[in-house]
């Protein structure tokens, strides 16, 4: 069933979405999903974020610079192993009249 469901998506370019503060999951096709946050987030252009440098990612080293103010011992659980920028989702409110949405950023993988 579920490999069936997931040539359905992928032939009719759709994602499975969840709704806002309710336990129901939507169907929706991917460029509409993507115009929707695109738009929240006030994009003026269809280009794709820019990259950021992996410079930026590693805190690691900002942190082992300032031992004045953070335990040695301390700086290993402070680090983020494998930190990537954090990923944007959006949930459709389907209790609001429009159905805006809400846009939900996991920051676990955040690398500050």
């Amino acid at each position: 069933m579920a490999k069936e469901l997931n040539k359905i998506l992928a032939t009719e370019n759709a994602i499975i979405t969840q709704a806002d503060k309710v336990k129901t999951i939507l169907i929706k096709y991917s460029e509409a999903y993507s115009e929707i946050v695109q738009s929240s987030l006030q994009l003026t252009t269809s280009e794709p974020w820019p990259k950021i440098p992996s410079k930026i990612l590693k805190t690691d080293k900002k942190l082992q610079e300032s031992n004045l103010i953070i335990d040695n011992r301390q700086i290993k659980y402070l680090t983020q192993m494998k930190a990537t920028p954090p990923q944007i989702k959006a949930q459709i409110k389907l209790h609001k009249l429009g159905n805006p949405i809400r846009l939900v950023m996991n920051n676990r993988t955040a690398p500050t």
